[in-house]
């Protein structure tokens, strides 16, 4: 490992996709990380949202629980999708310092897969669920309805799931074991 680096170190850059330190290859690891912060950012005040929505009535209700919903909508998963695509493409644009059948990338991708199974049917669900159910009621009645709790819970469940999944994440693309 350590003679591939001094290698890479000490290799001209071969061009705009020349490989791992190339132009291109620095150019998709910029927006493979910009990506991770749009997709996972938002997520870490979802929860908060949702609490609030839980205190108001009506439409107020409504609005603090469906924001959470369209930022993960229209802002979080496109760019977890961004952040997959450039992840392959690191892989492969790194001319074969990183392989598809290193053991750190088929955790990574693993793990991808969780986040998005995750998403798809836990957190999703719940947040449809909460809006639906916040739009009655007062915060008294919210406090203590089952549905409401339900969504909660799942959600919160979800959106912790996703996090550790995020910090496995880092941590195989810091250490990359098996490389």
């Amino acid at each position: 490992m350590i003679s591939v680096l001094a290698d890479i170190a000490t290799t001209p850059n071969q061009g705009f996709w020349g490989g791992y330190g190339s132009d291109g290859y620095r150019i998709l690891f910029a927006i493979h990380i910009l990506a991770i912060i749009a997709a996972f950012g938002p997520l870490f005040t979802s929860r908060m949202l949702n609490h609030q929505a839980i205190k108001r009535t009506g439409e107020d209700a409504r609005v603090f629980a469906a924001i959470p919903m369209a930022v993960t909508n229209r802002i979080s998963m496109p760019a977890f999708i961004v952040a997959v695509i450039a992840g392959l493409g690191l892989v492969g644009a790194s001319k074969d310092l990183y392989k598809f059948s290193q053991a750190w990338v088929s955790y990574a991708f693993s793990l991808v897969l969780v986040v998005a199974l995750v998403y798809y049917f836990l957190l999703r669900p719940a947040q449809k669920r909460l809006v639906a159910a916040v739009q009655t009621g007062t915060p008294e009645e919210h406090a203590t309805d089952a549905a409401i709790r339900s969504a909660k819970v799942t959600g919160a469940a979800a959106t912790g799931l996703i996090h550790l999944c995020m910090v496995g994440l880092v941590l195989l693309m810091v250490w990359k074991p098996g490389l």
